[in-house]
Formats: C-alpha cells, sequence, structure tokens
C-alpha cells in the first residue's frame, strides 16, 4: 500500500497561517521578545502539524484495518452459509446472533430474520437442551426438535462447539443434522 509523502493542500493552507503568525510577530514585537516568541511559536507550529500527520496515518490505518475486517466477515459469512446444513451463532443468553442459509430454509425465513431470537422460538425441546449446548455439549449431541417451515416438527442432532472470549464462554456454534428415521441405522 503505497502513501504519498507530499503535502496536502490543508496542510500546506496551515503551513501558510502560521508563516503569516510568524511574520506579524517579528514586525510588530521587539527583537529580542519576537525572537523568543518566534521559537515558542515555531516549536508549537511543528508539534502541530507533526500531530496532524500522525492523525492521517493513524486514520488511513484505522479505515484499512475497518477494510480488512469487512474482507474478513464476508469471507466467514460466505464459508458458513457454503455448509449444506443448518448452522448457527447463539450468545450467552441463547440468542441467535448468526445463523447459515440452511437454518433459515430450515425454519421459512431469511436467516437475517432469525437475528436475535431465542433458540427456543424454533424448538420445542430447547430447555432441555440449550443449557448444554451454550456450555459445549461436552458429552457429546442431543436430540432436538426443530420446527420447520411447513410446520412439522423435525427431529435433529444438534451439536454445539464453545466460543471462547477471555477466557470464558460467550456464545456457542450449533449445527443441526437430521436425525435417521426410527429403526434406520446412522
Amino acid at each position: 500500500m503505497g502513501t504519498s509523502h507530499h503535502p496536502s493542500l490543508p496542510a500546506l493552507l496551515t503551513a501558510l497561517v502560521f508563516a503569516a503568525t510568524d511574520a506579524l510577530v517579528l514586525a510588530l514585537l521587539p527583537l529580542p521578545t519576537s525572537l523568543l516568541l518566534l521559537m515558542a511559536l515555531l516549536l508549537t507550529q511543528f508539534t502541530l502539524l507533526r500531530g496532524f500527520q500522525w492523525l492521517g496515518h493513524e486514520r488511513q490505518r484505522i479505515l484499512a484495518i475497518e477494510a480488512a475486517y469487512r474482507r474478513e466477515l464476508d469471507f466467514s459469512r460466505e464459508a458458513l452459509d457454503s455448509v449444506g446444513h443448518p448452522l448457527t451463532l447463539l450468545d450467552g443468553e441463547g440468542r441467535i446472533a448468526y445463523a447459515n442459509e440452511a437454518a433459515g430454509r430450515l425454519v421459512g425465513c431469511a436467516p437475517e430474520q432469525l437475528r436475535g431470537c431465542l433458540a427456543s422460538d424454533f424448538t420445542p425441546d430447547a430447555a432441555e437442551w440449550a443449557p448444554q449446548t451454550l456450555l459445549g455439549l461436552g458429552a457429546g449431541p442431543v436430540q432436538a426438535r426443530v420446527r420447520c417451515a411447513d410446520g412439522r416438527l423435525l427431529r435433529v442432532l444438534v451439536t454445539g462447539k464453545p466460543r471462547w472470549y477471555a477466557g470464558r464462554i460467550v456464545g456457542n456454534f450449533t449445527t443441526l443434522t437430521p436425525c435417521p428415521p426410527e429403526g434406520e441405522l446412522a
């Protein structure tokens, strides 16, 4: 990423204002006083210009970080949406923070509409498995029923993986896999 080291128009205008101020100080005050004041003004002006320069670079750095974050977020969404089975990210309270397209299709709405909903809104059994899910389902998958778009209840295996932040669980990734029909081997 190449950056230009040429001064910008605002920087040039600021420098001209500073130069005019310096010229006025020299013209209006006696020489020893004007030299001392001029030194103080030059030091202040130099510090301000360096500060403005730093702020400009910092702003460019922040914009670059935001752009990289957006690219990574888009990539993550694309990767999660490519998964063929329903996948959700629950927050620490059991609310859906993210749902892929397959999860949206399963319950009959756009994935964005699931954001903020409780998992229990779609799973009559959620009271039984949600606490285990938020703890990472250490014992393995849990069977549950999910209310589908057509109103029927589908038996699924819910598998979870905790999402850690700062040494604590703040949510959980869950996947839903349809259970085989009764009597059929998995």
